[in-house]
């Protein structure tokens, strides 16, 4: 995509690195308000850059609007903050406020091929999966309104915004006692996706159900979607969602090996070379 070239001045590279949540990075923390269980984020040790989804449906919505609730800011993700058994202060290798939250944090639009290259070598996998907030916060790097307004202008001849979608596993909330994801704590997950009782079928229906909402948003903005499914069982219905997701049939892969993986990454940039050549 850079042509051989260490920048370029006619293409622009973000990486959304999903789990449960995304880390948006320590930097956005303007945009980013206090946990009520933790009324210091910064307290004892540094907040990472974690954040949690905001309420329904503004985590599907770009909108923003600044130190307002519930559309605005989002809530620092602080795992200590609701579950007894992780109570802050204590930080050790399964609890405290950076409990899986990644260190690698989003790359906002970038021509230097360094920075791209060197986010994509640290990538690490761990944690929950919620495709929605990776697809949410790919949105987010793409659009010009806050919080990263790095995009250009919705609707500009002169640019195409194109997003790929890469999971190597179902939407997941766990149900496991203590657990915490983007949605807070099992019971306030619970209140957050509609679901009355504890059940995994009803929280992957509903994520699932919040990743095509946010997936047609998304395309409604005239923003090219591919999707990957990556090692992922033929009989896995999120095949279907990802094919669904994706702008068309066309921009749909399912890569079962690395090879297969590299393989796909080789034929979108080709498409996107040569989308590139034709402005």
């Amino acid at each position: 995509m850079f042509a051989g070239e260490d920048q370029s001045d006619t293409l622009k590279i973000g990486v959304v690195l999903f789990a449960g949540t995304v880390n948006i990075g320590t930097g956005m923390a303007s945009d980013v308000k206090d946990n009520p269980g933790a009324p210091n984020r910064f307290a004892g040790t540094t907040w990472r850059g974690c954040v949690e989804a905001r309420p329904h449906p503004y985590d599907i919505e770009d909108s923003y609007v600044a130190n307002t609730s519930p559309g605005g800011q989002w809530r620092a993700y602080s795992w200590h903050a609701h579950v007894i058994q992780n109570n802050w202060p204590a930080i050790t290798a399964t609890r405290g406020p950076n409990k899986q939250c990644h260190v690698e944090s989003v790359l906002p639009l970038s021509d230097q091929k360094s920075s791209v290259d060197g986010i994509i070598d640290a990538l690490t996998t761990d944690g929950q999966t919620n495709i929605a907030a990776g697809a949410y916060w790919g949105w987010a790097v793409l659009s010009p309104q806050e919080p990263f307004t790095d995009g250009s202008e919705y609707g500009d001849d002169e640019t195409d915004k194109i997003m790929i979608i890469m999971t190597d596993g179902e939407n997941f909330v766990s149900t496991a006692t203590g657990s915490y994801s983007a949605f807070g704590t099992i019971a306030e997950a619970n209140a957050a996706l509609g679901c009355p009782t504890n059940l995994s079928a009803c929280k992957l229906a509903e994520l699932n159900q919040r990743t095509a909402e946010v997936c047609e948003a998304i395309k409604d903005e005239e923003i090219t979607v591919y999707t990957i499914g990556f090692d992922i069982d033929d009989a896995s219905p999120v095949l279907d969602l990802l094919e669904d997701c994706a702008t068309d049939q066309n921009k749909f892969f399912v890569s079962p090996t690395n090879a297969d993986l590299e393989a796909t990454f080789a034929t979108i940039g080709n498409e996107l070379m040569n989308l590139r050549i034709g402005h």
